[in-house]
């Protein structure tokens, strides 16, 4: 799998709650955060991890030539923290294949299309 597209769909994947094992990781991930907020130890950890994953999703779209790639890297972290949320809270709202569409259609939008596609 190299193309930048199918790498970002399958982070999105694999962070989404999915199963019983990935909302379970889902759910410590949230305590963790939540935990976070009053350990500056946690924090740093938390801020650290942030990064790496919006630098790697950055460097993903940049490569899969989106015009700004910081601007939809946050937007794709976003959208996925909002959709694991929706997920985790009401999972009849927000599907997995819901939020798997919202992902796609959200790539759709920042990357040129694939010669694929056209």
């Amino acid at each position: 799998m190299t193309d930048p597209r199918e790498v970002l769909t399958a982070i999105a994947s694999a962070l989404l709650p999915t199963d019983v094992e990935s909302t379970r990781v889902l759910r410590v991930s949230i305590a963790f955060q939540a935990r976070a907020l009053h350990s500056p130890v946690l924090a740093e950890r938390a801020r650290r991890d942030d990064r790496e994953l919006l630098a790697a999703v950055e460097e993903l779209l940049r490569l899969g030539g989106a015009v700004q790639p910081a601007l939809d890297a946050l937007g794709l972290v976003a959208i996925m923290g909002g959709l694991c949320q929706l997920s985790l809270t009401d999972g009849s709202a927000c599907s997995a294949q819901d939020a798997q569409t919202v992902v796609d259609r959200y790539l759709k939008a920042v990357l040129p299309a694939a010669a694929s596609e056209l």
